[in-house]
């Protein structure tokens, strides 16, 4: 790695255990859920015509409603 660089990942030591079966699930199941509820804000902001504001490149980039990415037909929240 280059002088001054950090690494994006972090790398968990080698005694580190693995996550047992039961954390693997709970963490899909977290995943799941946080995925559905920003599915349902998305739809929110586009449907009252709230424009909403993300992370790109290093600076706040706001997007307008109509370009907020939702299936017209479902109502879907496309990633």
């Amino acid at each position: 790695m280059a002088k001054g660089k950090s690494s994006a990942v972090a790398t968990p030591p080698p005694s580190a255990k693995k996550p047992s079966k039961a954390q693997l699930d709970k963490k899909k199941s977290i995943e799941k859920d946080l995925r559905e509820a920003v599915g349902q804000a998305l739809r929110r902001h586009k449907l009252l015509g709230n424009p909403v504001v993300v992370w790109r490149d290093g600076k706040a980039v706001e997007i307008p409603p109509e370009e907020i990415p939702v299936d017209p037909k479902t109502g879907e929240f496309l990633e």
